[in-house]
């Protein structure tokens, strides 16, 4: 997937950083993704690969768009 959403986990140092005062372990669960399969899911999975491709394809592309998301 484009923007890696099918990657499992948040690593720890994001979420101590973005989430300071929180359990690393309870962001972590709150941001799981539990299927990847069903039709919701691969809706927006595509409509996320879209965007980016509208993104990188046009003439006014921010600057290291793709670095977002490495």
């Amino acid at each position: 997937m484009v923007l890696r959403h099918d990657e499992l986990g948040v690593p720890a140092e994001y979420i101590e950083v973005l989430f300071p005062n929180l359990p690393v372990g309870l962001v972590s669960r709150v941001l799981a993704r539990s299927s990847f399969t069903d039709d919701l899911e691969a809706a927006a999975e595509s409509l996320a690969d879209l965007f980016a491709a509208a993104i990188r394809n046009s003439a006014r592309e921010p600057r290291s768009f793709e670095r977002v998301f490495e």
